[in-house]
């Protein structure tokens, strides 16, 4: 049964209260530090300038936004000229460099002072190697983000020339682009995943490592869109991740997905070895929470998402008769889709993920 609804609040306008809720997936996580906000704010206005075919550009194909704690010094001592809003201003992007606040919204800019393929080595001439740097590429369609400064890894985004939806499918596409860009491998992923890689040892919390991370990357993916929380409580129990959107209706957010996360593994922490009886009865469990969570919240949509730290990873454990039986109890039957994790870019070659 789903939870019953709260009594009105005396004094305060529900329709008001569900219009405001109605505005939150186009608001920034303000739980993320600086180098994720300013990351999320940079393709934000990127993404509406490609979806507008670019209007009032020039035929450049790069710009460039450093993130800076001074970003009127920064561009004073490069002959910057002052930018504000250029969301709201359609202040051009292409072919400048940008020194801004966390949120993209003011600083100061200056023509690209070298060549693309030089600007790295010209940010750290410059005294601004720490800084995080968002590279735009138009004709590529890509965003390259260096969120520690020029010498972190590079994380490639592509530029979406159409807005997203809120469909399956296109959840579908940012759990892939999630898997395989923050999880597949070891090398910039999440810290917590792993301890020994190397020995397939996860760490203490895998799923919680995993979580905050998905957070982060499914409201960078959908903002504006959808509403992306975590650990929300119900009188059944904890959702790991819920999708909200928009009401049909415009009476605020409705629950859109209920998305349930598991690791299966060969070892505990403590380097236990972990059998498929446990790693069934962890898939079971998660079955369970996806198709009672949804129906508990009404949701359109229940999803359990295995992320496979084992190190033999042959045997399809969703196909085993306790987990089949699960999934029929529910109608409809949660969404199981694994995804698996290497303690290795090799081991990641060996079965097949090219890319790693």
């Amino acid at each position: 049964m789903a939870d019953e609804p709260a009594p009105a609040i005396a004094g305060v306008n529900d329709k008001e209260l569900a219009a405001v809720a109605g505005l939150s997936p186009a608001l920034p996580n303000v739980r993320t530090d600086d180098p994720d906000q300013f990351a999320e704010a940079v393709r934000l206005l990127v993404e509406r300038r490609a979806q507008g075919q670019w209007p009032g550009e020039s035929c450049d194909d790069v710009a460039v936004f450093v993130l800076t704690n001074y970003p009127r010094q920064a561009g004073k001592e490069h002959g910057g000229v002052p930018f504000l809003d250029p969301a709201r201003q359609g202040t051009p992007l292409l072919g400048r460099l940008f020194f801004s606040n966390r949120h993209a919204s003011h600083g100061q800019f200056i023509q690209i002072p070298t060549t693309p393929n030089a600007l790295l080595e010209w940010l750290d001439d410059n005294g601004f190697a720490d800084c995080p740097v968002v590279t735009v590429y138009r004709d590529a369609k890509e965003m390259v983000t260096r969120r520690h400064g020029i010498h972190s890894d590079p994380e490639s985004d592509r530029i979406r020339d159409q807005e997203p939806m809120a469909t399956t499918e296109e959840l579908r596409d940012a759990l892939l682009q999630f898997h395989v860009k923050r999880v597949l491998t070891p090398s910039g992923g999440p810290a917590g995943i792993w301890d020994n890689p190397s020995q397939y040892i996860p760490g203490p919390q895998p799923e919680r490592s995993i979580q905050s991370e998905l957070e982060l990357a499914l409201s960078f993916w959908f903002r504006g869109v959808v509403k992306v929380e975590c650990e929300d409580s119900t009188n059944i129990g904890r959702i790991d991740v819920r999708l909200l959107k928009a009401s049909a209706d415009g009476g605020g957010l409705s629950y859109w997905v209920i998305l349930e996360l598991k690791v299966i593994k060969s070892y505990t922490h403590t380097g236990v070895g972990v059998g498929d009886a446990a790693n069934v009865d962890s898939i079971v469990e998660g079955v369970q929470q996806a198709g009672s969570y949804r129906a508990n919240r009404l949701a359109e949509v229940g999803m359990l998402e295995i992320y496979d730290q084992r190190r033999d990873k042959s045997a399809d454990l969703t196909a085993r008769q306790p987990v089949v039986d699960a999934r029929a109890s529910y109608s409809p039957p949660p969404d199981i889709h694994v995804w698996p994790v290497f303690g290795s870019a090799r081991d990641a070659r060996r079965a097949g993920h090219t890319g790693a």
